[in-house]
């Protein structure tokens, strides 16, 4: 991922445009997205009945996220962007 990409899913992210959902990448029933889900979307690679996490990213930084996003009262992705935001995190994932 580039820095570029991973600006571009924070502000995603951080925008509201995207409400936050649990579970699934995108709930088309609710308009909701996961984390993951908002960076699919921005990528192109969003369809009703995609349930693949992406590649590019570490798996042990997808279990986090996922775990941010799913495992507390929807919070409109602050864990989330907390934790993309922090320095380590960012240089895992920045190419």
């Amino acid at each position: 991922m580039t820095q570029e990409e991973l600006d571009q899913w924070i502000h995603a992210l951080e925008s509201g445009v995207y409400r936050q959902g649990q579970e699934v990448l995108y709930s088309p029933e609710e308009d909701t997205y996961c984390c993951l889900g908002v960076l699919a979307a921005l990528r192109g690679d969003l369809s009703d009945d995609m349930y693949e996490y992406p590649q590019d990213i570490p798996d042990h930084i997808t279990m986090a996220l996922i775990e941010l996003n799913d495992n507390e009262v929807p919070d409109q992705y602050a864990r989330v962007i907390r934790y993309l935001t922090r320095e380590r995190t960012q240089a895992e994932l920045v190419e």
